[in-house]
Parts: C-alpha cells; structure tokens; sequence
C-alpha cells in the first residue's frame, strides 16, 4: 500500500510502481498508461474520481426542480448523502432510493453507492 498524502508519491514509490531503479530500468519496466493506471490504484484516485462523478450525476438522475431543493450532495464510503430542504421531497425520494442508486451506479458503469442519506 503506498504512503500517498497530499497528492505526493516518494521517489522510491515511483520507481517500485514503474519497475525501474534510478540507476535504469528493469525487465518489468510499464507504459505510461499502465504506470498512471497504478498510481491511481495505489492513491485510491479512481475511488476519489467516481465518487465524484456520482456526486455531479445528481441533478441528471433526479432532475432539475428536485436538484433545486438540494443543499448539498456528496459521497464517502460509498453512501451518497443529499441534504434536502423539502421534508415533502425528501419523503418521495426516500421511497425512491433504490432506484437512485441503480441509476447513479449503471450510468458509471461500477457500484459506486451503496446506499443514499437524505437529511
């Protein structure tokens, strides 16, 4: 597991990730496509991408009059928390839950969310 933090990899990570020494490089020297693929592996980066995209997904699932009672949308861990202004809206979408879910998760093509908090 690598030591990401504050979007930074060590030396040595880069050079464990890329099969190479700073002297040269080795027999399982990668691509430029396969090194980016595992550093966003090794950062958790993809996790980060499609939650993100599952955040901005929001007013396409529920459309723009629901989105407008909306006062914040975010994902961690997998639940997508969706703070509601309208206790009627929050009500109906309660009942709608799993069907949000599905649609977020088919249109990203992984299962990103697992589960909705509408507060």
């Amino acid at each position: 597991m690598s030591n990401y933090k504050n979007g930074k990899l060590t030396e040595a990570e880069i050079f464990d990730i890329v099969g190479a020494t700073p002297e040269g490089r080795s027999e399982r020297a990668m691509n430029v496509g396969e090194i980016m693929g595992q550093i966003m592996k090794e950062s958790n980066l993809t996790q980060q991408i499609l939650e993100h995209r599952a955040e901005s997904l929001w007013t396409q699932v529920v459309g723009p009059t629901v989105a407008h009672s909306t006062s914040s949308v975010y994902v961690r861990k997998g639940i997508l928390f969706v703070g509601i202004r309208s206790s009627v809206i929050r009500a109906h979408l309660s009942m709608l839950k799993s069907d949000i879910i599905s649609v977020i998760n088919t249109r990203l093509g992984d299962r990103v969310v697992n589960d909705v908090i509408f507060r």
